[in-house]
């Protein structure tokens, strides 16, 4: 009934005439067209659990909104560059495209996406919206560019069978275990150390807990440190010795199968990962396939622990905090039907739903109390180490070469073990500071 009132009175809203004046007199506008969505989702043919959990979640869209829903489903790393090229070139941009948190600093920069203060603070579901969550959506000048509609973050999956007297908590812990679990025929720990994400869930974190940055306060990059060189060693050591598996300095995400199989003892990963490690096996061989809940049932059954994002030995953990925007760029075509997108989005309900499919946690804070938050052992972990080691990546200024260009210059010089690590960081980092 509360839901079917809450469309109800978006459908009115929506269908009020605006007025506009021109020569002394009032016009009713057009009927509001369709509105485009970038986005890494595909609700009208889904095609993996994501797409259909988000299905679900936004059922009635189009009939709350009064008009037709167009998603154009682009691959997540690709929707950042196409809607930067497309504002600047001066294209065909979406009404509305959806962002990752650590690329709102670039866009902002670029002046890619609109002023969306005044909407936001005026918008009915304001009050009810996390206020270091909505933070997470504005620039350096304060104004809000963007509408967090999850915050995600890092951390470590576990067997109990790998690891029977406790996870590892260091990378000292790791190296430590990985002779035994060798023996055994097992990889230590797996996770994504390529492309950008890769800098953004593996070394990112790795250079902060071994007391590095990635840029300065100036947005320029500052990765030629001891800190990195550190993280560089310690990644070498894992591959060069078996203790993680190859796979994880490949494209993709196919470093997430080994553990899936059973054959690591640990899962260096995100907050969404859950969604995707089904069916799960056990180096045990204990079996869990069911779906997006396989994680959790692994959980209370024991044969699964969660911990913080492993740290250097003696320092904090640091995990990233990061999330998925909505955000108006500069061009859209039809910025009331992006706004009407976002206030049907931000409904505590369609909120929660959201968070959950894409594996984050809910900005409207009353999602929280939502009984697959509250009442879960997998997410009562992931927002305890959120609050406790959560940490925003620096801003910066040229993101996307910067992130890449890294990775691969750390996957080059983890294969190169004789190579000298500072000077290559060093003529890096000053090639893309003097661009």
């Amino acid at each position: 009934m509360k839901k079917s009132y809450a469309l109800t009175v978006l459908v009115v809203l929506l269908l009020v005439p605006a007025f506009a004046f021109a020569g002394g007199k009032t016009e009713e506008p057009g009927e509001m067209g369709p509105v485009i969505v970038w986005s890494e989702i595909n609700i009208k043919a889904p095609q993996t659990n994501l797409d259909e959990n988000f299905a679900k979640a936004v059922e009635g869209i189009e009939d709350a909104m009064g008009t037709e829903l167009i998603i154009v489903t682009t691959p997540y790393k690709e929707i950042s560059a196409k809607v930067n090229l497309a504002v600047q070139a001066g294209g065909d941009v979406p009404d509305i495209a959806q962002l990752k948190v650590s690329k709102l600093a670039f866009h902002v920069d670029n002046g890619t996406l609109m002023d969306i203060t005044k909407y936001v603070e005026a918008s009915p579901w304001y009050a009810g919206m996390n206020k270091s969550a909505l933070d997470a959506g504005r620039g350096a000048d304060g104004k809000i560019y963007a509408v967090p509609f999850n915050t995600r973050s890092t951390l470590t999956y576990s067997y109990t069978d790998a690891f029977p007297d406790g996870p590892p908590l260091t990378t000292d812990d790791i190296l430590a275990a990985g002779p035994g679990l060798k023996e055994k025929g097992m990889f230590t720990i797996t996770g994504k150390a390529s492309e950008q994400q890769g800098v953004q869930v593996w070394w990112w974190p790795l250079i902060r807990t071994f007391g590095g940055h990635f840029a300065d306060s100036d947005g320029k990059v500052a990765w030629a440190n001891d800190a990195t060189v550190k993280a560089i060693e310690f990644t070498r050591e894992l591959i060069s010795k078996g203790y993680a598996p190859e796979v994880i300095l490949s494209p993709g995400f196919d470093d997430e199968i080994p553990f899936m199989n059973g054959d690591v003892g640990a899962f260096n990963a995100g907050s969404w990962s859950y969604v995707w490690l089904n069916p799960l096996t056990t180096p045990s061989g204990v079996k869990y396939d069911n779906k997006s809940a396989s994680v959790e049932e692994a959980i209370k059954a024991g044969d699964l622990v969660l911990s913080p994002q492993i740290s250097a030995p003696g320092s904090k953990h640091v995990t990233p905090l990061d999330g998925i925007l909505w955000a108006i760029p500069v061009g859209s075509k039809n910025v009331e039907g992006a706004q009407a997108f976002i206030d049907f989005m931000m409904q505590t309900k369609v909120n929660t739903d959201v968070a959950y499919a894409w594996g984050g946690v809910p900005t409207i804070d009353a999602g929280k109390n939502d009984p697959r938050y509250a009442d879960s052992v997998y997410w009562s972990k992931v927002t305890e180490f959120m609050s406790k080691y959560a940490e925003a990546m620096e801003p910066v200024a040229n993101y996307d070469e910067a992130t890449l260009k890294f990775a691969d210059i750390a996957i080059a010089l983890i294969h190169n073990t004789g190579k000298d690590i500072m000077p290559v960081l060093k003529q890096a980092q000053d090639e893309l500071n003097a661009e």
